[in-house]
């Protein structure tokens, strides 16, 4: 079930672990790590990231399974600052929240 409060935390969570493999160990741990989880994955990336390009993505998408990258456009390296009803949309159709 979707908790809407919970969930972001959830997710900022699991971007920092992200973070913290990469950092540590590198792309082959973090892939591994990745690797491993079952549940569907969103990968919503930026199209026009100065720091993280579409690759990047395509790269994670391939690596996880059960993912769907879509990329937003007219977004830069903070989508939710710069689409944030596409991103909202995207996270709600993945969580099956229906809008209203």
């Amino acid at each position: 079930a979707f908790d809407g409060l919970r969930a972001p935390a959830r997710l900022g969570i699991l971007v920092v672990f992200f973070l913290a493999v990469l950092a540590a160990y590198g792309q082959a741990a973090l892939e591994r790590a990745v690797s491993r989880r079952t549940r569907p994955a969103l990968i919503a990336w930026s199209a026009d990231d100065a720091f993280f390009p579409v690759e990047d993505g395509r790269r994670l998408a391939a690596t996880l399974p059960n993912a769907q990258l879509h990329v937003i456009e007219d977004a830069r390296t903070f989508a939710m600052l710069d689409q944030p009803d596409r991103l909202a949309e995207l996270i709600g159709a993945t969580a099956g929240v229906v809008s209203r």
